[in-house]
């Protein structure tokens, strides 16, 4: 069953950890706010949708009621049973991680709109993700306490940030941890290198640094996210876990 679904990534920056793909297995769209990129967006949508394919829009959680709205919109083009909606909590870089697995599991694992949301957690629970940002002072999950408000103000070597697999808020060490095995990374330049981060790291563009501040509240932060090396194994196991779910 080739084909059987698309990835919509809406709030989102590509992360193209994997080998590239068909391009239209996966696009990736700010949140519409005039009727202009409303109508861009439904011509991309109808463009996933195309040969009777389901299509999975994941979008930041912090933006559900937005998104909802948008959603009867795209259903009414679609129709209901053909578009999923699915809201994560991840920050951006690792979302777009997510973005590029669910694309590529979606012909082994067969998944159509409600298999792929089943799938989602099951993806989220085997990434590894934690960031360096300068300040808290903007940053709303995980929350900071009240003393790392205030240090936000003395610190001189900033915070890291735990979301993936515990997520907690604590002074930072240098260089930056990273995991053994694959792992994206991306940040402002000038913090890659001081935090001697891998040279092959991404820096953040003008689309990837509006998602980034909207996420932690700062433009200085470093994501880094660990995902699984072996596309088989992990489809055999998120495959079990779906079919255990059903």
């Amino acid at each position: 069953m080739t084909g059987m679904l698309s990835v919509l990534g809406l709030d989102f920056p590509a992360a193209s950890v994997l080998p590239p793909r068909d391009a239209a297995d996966v696009l990736h769209r700010p949140l519409p706010v005039t009727e202009e990129q409303v109508g861009i967006l439904v011509d991309g949508l109808v463009g996933l949708a195309a040969g009777g394919r389901s299509v999975l829009l994941l979008h930041p959680a912090h933006r559900t009621p937005e998104v909802t709205r948008l959603v009867r919109l795209l259903r009414q083009v679609l129709g209901a049973n053909r578009i999923a909606a699915v809201p994560t909590a991840l920050p951006p870089l690792a979302a777009g991680v997510l973005v590029d697995l669910l694309a590529a599991l979606a012909e082994p694992l067969e998944l159509d709109a409600g298999r792929a949301v089943a799938a989602v957690p099951e993806l989220e629970r085997r990434l590894r993700v934690w960031c360096w940002v300068r300040t808290v002072r903007g940053l709303a999950l995980p929350a900071p306490s009240l003393g790392q408000h205030l240090l936000s103000w003395a610190a001189l070597s900033g915070f890291e940030i735990g979301v993936r697999p515990v997520a907690g808020v604590r002074w930072a060490r240098a260089p930056l941890p990273v995991p053994a095995g694959p792992v994206a990374v991306r940040g402002a330049e000038r913090e890659l290198t001081r935090l001697a981060v891998p040279t092959a790291s991404l820096p953040i563009g003008p689309g990837v640094a509006r998602a980034t501040r909207q996420w932690f509240g700062t433009a200085r932060v470093v994501e880094v996210v660990g995902y699984p090396a072996d596309l088989d194994t992990l489809a055999r196991e998120v495959g079990a876990r779906i079919r255990y779910g059903d």
